[in-house]
């Protein structure tokens, strides 16, 4: 799947085992690493990430994706789903920081979204995402998430807590994104 409204073309393809070799350089800076686990850095080798990937990777139930600008990685996305209530929970991650604020996780985020909605015919995508996470709530509340909740102080980090907000969308709510 493509989307071709930017300069560049963002992409999603089905993540392999071999994409391992991505996630130490990008699970490694204490930028992303924060809004992925608000901890220190997941320090992982290739073959761990490898050994991961080749675990989940055999579900039937988790789609996950490499995000592409052109040819090169810059990050995954997936939805797990619920197929008894037709639901998936989704989530994102641009390793690629020099990437950040160029509109490129958003096309991602259509791109997975139509994926859900059209494809997996899921009727409800849902995400939770840490306060302190500014940029991504704005972004997922311009592709139409709603705020349902949240659980207070649930994430301890930096020495302070902070809520989990919980994000829902509908697919009657969503707008079809010529892709």
């Amino acid at each position: 799947m493509k989307s071709t409204k930017q300069k560049e073309i963002i992409s999603i393809r089905p993540l392999k085992v071999t994409d391992a070799r991505y996630y130490p350089k990008w699970l490694a800076n204490p930028f992303i690493s924060k809004f992925q686990f608000a901890q220190k850095p997941k320090r992982r080798t290739e073959k761990e990430q490898k050994e991961i990937l080749s675990k989940i990777l055999k579900n039937k139930n988790e789609k996950y994706f490499l995000i592409l600008l052109g040819n090169c990685p810059i990050g995954t996305t997936s939805i797990i789903i619920d197929e008894k209530n037709k639901c998936g929970n989704f989530s994102i991650m641009i390793g690629a920081r020099k990437e950040w604020g160029k509109g490129y996780g958003r096309k991602a985020i259509q791109l997975i979204l139509n994926y859900a909605f059209y494809v997996l015919k899921l009727n409800r995508v849902e995400l939770d995402v840490f306060s302190f996470n500014k940029r991504a709530i704005n972004i997922y509340k311009k592709v139409g998430f709603k705020i349902e909740g949240k659980r207070r102080q649930k994430v301890f980090w930096n020495a302070k807590f902070y809520d989990e907000i919980e994000m829902g969308l509908l697919k009657s709510e969503w707008k079809i994104i010529k892709v």
